[in-house]
């Protein structure tokens, strides 16, 4: 935790999704230990304080191979979410105190779970930059019987959102729904790299420390539901079906359009724009985030939303990422619309029209 670290706000947000998400699957509290630098949050809104300890690699240490010891086997699996910034090969806890871990230290704790309580399944998720290098082999967790998941590769950052962090926003967001582990990693892949193409998730499941081969999806046995089966109302999320954009090309004005269809009720929808100037963050420990400039949708009709954006001023290719949440709290996956715009925007010329044609989740 940084003295005024404006993303430690998104890592309890999403550290308490993960608290609720187990809570309300069933676990009780008395099986759920949560560490954090604020020992004072309350994840489940009931007013009391639901951390056990500070984030620090002795309490960590305790309650893998302590507290946890006797709550895991062949038909309990072990779950961990990791969460916070980080560099390779190491996940901060309280970097201000010199408190990190590493996948080494993280391999020799899991393994003496697994030498008391042989036959049990264990699950890592590691949410940071650079979170891949726990699967990478110069360290690793990754083993028969492990499915580890990093939040992108061994050598890129990754993306808080509004907040929290976009990788586990949709990977909670897919359990939350009732999909297996790898289900939801794959709807959160697909939803990430659409809006950051340089961040890329990684599942090993197989245990061989590669990540993403066709063995990691194939359903064998690590990925199995770590959840109870979800209930038999099915919920799910919104979805864009179609999308235009239509430029004029007088001083940049054009007009975005997406079709949304929900469940329920959409909530909102909203356009993430990329000029063709931008260029991704630079390297760092820390969560990036970004301000580019967003576009709110509103609805039109037969789930039409449409909205007007006035600065497509410079040549070359738009990237515009089209998001919708609805009423349940649920993020559908982004959909990217590519608007090219010639040279000489400024000059009045034709309409330019680019469509998206009709998808089907």
């Amino acid at each position: 935790m940084k003295p005024n670290d404006a993303i430690q706000k998104n890592i309890h947000a999403v550290t308490n999704a993960a608290y609720r998400l187990y809570q309300q699957q069933g676990y009780p509290a008395e099986h759920i230990f949560y560490l954090a630098t604020d020992t004072t949050l309350d994840a489940d809104g009931d007013g009391k304080a639901d951390v056990d300890g500070e984030a620090t690699r002795s309490n960590l240490e305790a309650a893998l191979v302590t507290w946890a010891v006797d709550k895991v086997g062949p038909d309990r699996p072990l779950t961990l979410y990791l969460m916070d910034h980080g560099d390779y090969d190491q996940l901060y806890l309280d970097n201000p105190l010199g408190e990190t871990v590493g996948p080494a230290q993280l391999h020799a704790w899991l393994s003496e779970i697994e030498q008391e309580q042989p036959g049990t399944r264990i699950r890592v998720m590691v949410e940071s930059c650079y979170s891949g290098s726990f699967i990478d082999p110069v360290q690793t967790l990754s083993q028969v019987g492990r499915t580890i998941i990093s939040s992108t590769t061994a050598q890129n950052v990754a993306y808080a959102s509004e907040e929290g962090a976009v990788f586990s926003d949709y990977l909670l967001g897919g359990l939350r729904q009732g999909h297996t582990l790898v289900g939801s990693f794959q709807k959160a892949f697909w939803s990430v790299t659409a809006a950051h193409a340089e961040q890329v998730p990684w599942i090993d499941v197989n245990g061989n420390g590669i990540p993403n081969e066709p063995a990691d999806f194939d359903g064998g046995s690590g990925t199995q539901p770590p959840l109870p089966p979800p209930p038999p109302d099915e919920v799910w999320p919104p979805y864009v079906s179609a999308t235009s954009a239509t430029l004029t090309l007088e001083a940049g004005k054009g007009i975005v359009r997406a079709q949304v269809w929900d469940d329920q009720a959409v909530r909102q929808v909203w356009a993430v724009i990329y000029p063709p100037s931008y260029e991704p963050p630079p390297a760092d420990e820390q969560l990036a985030q970004v301000a580019l400039p967003t576009i709110v949708l509103l609805e039109a009709e037969h789930n039409w939303y449409t909205a007007a954006y006035n600065d497509f001023d410079e040549a070359g290719v738009y990237r515009v990422v089209i998001y919708a949440l609805d009423r349940d709290g649920l993020e559908g996956q982004p959909v990217t619309l590519d608007l090219p715009v010639p040279p000489g925007g400024d000059d009045p010329q034709e309409a330019i029209q680019v469509y998206l044609p009709l998808v089907r989740q």
